[in-house]
């Protein structure tokens, strides 16, 4: 049962992600059939040329250093860090307070009537209203300001340049957001839940490093522009693909004239084949019908077993059946206590299941590559489920076995007939089909072993012994090799770049 609940939290948060927004049956997202990307210019074409599209919303999200921002007197203050004191931007000021590493996501002006993430403090509708504006989540609010509100606070936010192009460089390492809104940390969306601040898209060529033309394309590690669109109610777009692709592959890069427009629901893109997991958060069918198979293998044994020995027990109490009926109870009453005990029962292994469910709740996440929050999932609708589910699972545990003991009458019991068809068929079939399951399980497990194991030992084409990558800090790397070549247990060293076999993020360069 700690599996069936593990499992059952994270089946329900794939399956309803994004649905709990207001309108997430008319928000789709733009992109062809074989990936979201689309220059934002040509959302905004879209909605020009069709009248179906209420709002659009593009999104794009950068990995980038926050830093909060106090100004004091320079001749008061003792602190050795100072940050551009004289830029126009920030103003004769020293810079104090924390540094964080953080997901930034750059959003239209809609982006909060698109999703209806909970606010704790701020207004929705003036939250990104500006180009200076930006919304942080509630950890990043609690890790900087503490129990402090941060509404008016100033962030500078530095993005990483993971893309260059030629073209003049608007990128701006000392810009400064506003602070105009907390939201609740994101969550049950596909969008990054790790997000921690949501700024205004109007300044994103300086977050970034680069501006989008109409032709170029531009695909960085947390993935390309995404263009979300809002349809008016009961309105279609279906009759203006054709149109639509026409439009693109004529005026913006992309390859269009090969692809499929393709809208897809706000509630489909977890599950989407375009949905690589770069900027969004993806879905696997596969592994979840995996997973899904295995925690029913699991319950199967667990309901059998219980079958199994409760059956084989019935000998025992065999006399105890025979004195109830002796002294007026009808076999509906016996029924019904033998279901009442097994639904006793699996309360009870329910209530152990879940304890060691939250025990091991974080190792099933790294298991399940998804998130599960079983603290934060309890409400009405899940406390009912599970109720559904103990009730359910204890009457079909107790359904066969109170019917076994509860047909016979005291003089079957007597003579042994109920102990005897009891253990020799029923307790058998239930024998047989454990073993089976077990092998072919087994079997399944010693393959996919084999096969790891194959690819972990699998010659990779050179020489990987002693080999080791160091990565350097900017403009620190000829520093870093001159005092690698004086070491003596270091006998070659080489550079590369534009590769990512070392598991580091590289830049990528594209030519408009």
């Amino acid at each position: 049962l700690m599996f069936i609940i593990l499992m059952g939290d994270y089946t329900w948060r794939q399956y309803s992600i994004d649905r709990w927004h207001k309108n997430a049956d008319r928000i789709c997202l733009l992109g062809s059939n074989e990936d979201f990307f689309i220059s934002p210019q040509a959302a905004e074409d879209i909605k020009t040329m069709c009248p179906e599209v209420e709002q659009i919303c593009r999104v794009i999200s950068q990995s980038g250093k926050i830093k909060r921002q106090s100004s004091v007197n320079l001749a008061g203050s003792n602190s050795k860090e100072v940050t551009e004191p004289d830029h126009p931007k920030i103003g004769r000021q020293e810079v104090i307070g924390k540094e964080n590493e953080s997901l930034i996501m750059l959003a239209d002006t809609s982006f909060f009537h698109f999703f209806d993430f909970q606010f704790l403090e701020g207004d929705r509708r003036t939250a990104l209203d500006t180009p200076d504006k930006c919304v942080i989540t509630e950890q990043l609010a609690k890790q900087l300001f503490g129990e402090k509100s941060p509404i008016g606070e100033t962030l500078q936010i530095t993005g990483y340049r993971h893309i260059m192009m030629d073209q003049e460089d608007p990128y701006d390492s000392t810009l400064v957001y506003t602070i105009s809104a907390v939201v609740e940390d994101l969550d049950h969306t596909v969008l990054p839940n790790e997000t921690q601040v949501i700024a205004n898209m109007a300044r994103y060529p300086q977050v970034m490093g680069f501006k989008m033309g109409n032709h170029d394309f531009a695909y960085g590690p947390q993935g390309s522009f995404k263009s979300f669109l809002m349809l008016r109610e009961g309105a279609s777009l279906e009759s203006k693909k054709k149109m639509i692709k026409d439009h693109l592959a004529k005026n913006y890069a992309g390859g269009w004239k090969d692809k499929e427009v393709i809208l897809t629901p706000l509630t489909d893109i977890m599950f989407a084949t375009q949905n690589n997991g770069a900027g969004l958060i993806k879905g696997d069918k596969l592994r979840l019908r995996i997973l899904l198979t295995a925690v029913l293998a699991i319950l199967f044994f667990a309901i059998s077993n219980y079958i199994n020995l409760t059956v084989a027990n019935t000998g025992f109490r065999a006399k105890e059946m025979a004195t109830r009926r002796l002294f007026g109870s009808s076999q509906h009453e016996i029924s019904w206590k033998l279901i009442a005990e097994s639904t006793l029962m699996v309360a009870v292994s329910f209530a152990i299941g879940l304890i060691l469910a939250l025990c091991f709740q974080q190792d099933a996440v790294q298991l399940f590559k998804g998130k599960i929050a079983l603290v934060e999932d309890i409400n009405v609708v899940s406390v009912s489920v599970c109720a559904g589910f103990i009730l359910l699972v204890g009457i079909v545990s107790g359904v066969l076995p109170s019917y076994q003991m509860s047909r016979f009458q005291p003089i079957d019991i007597v003579k042994g007939n109920f102990r005897f068809r009891s253990k020799m068929v029923l307790g058998r079939l239930f024998i047989i089909l454990q073993n089976v399951i077990t092998v072919v399980m087994l079997t399944a497990a010693l393959t996919i072993w084999l096969q790891i194991n194959h690819l972990i030992q699998a010659p990779l084409g050179y020489n990987t012994k002693d080999l080791y990558t160091v990565e350097i800090p900017n403009g620190k790397s000829q520093v870093v090799r001159n005092r690698l070549e004086k070491m003596p247990f270091v006998e070659r060293i080489g550079t590369f770049s534009f590769s990512d076999f070392s598991g580091i993020k590289s830049s990528m360069r594209f030519v408009s």
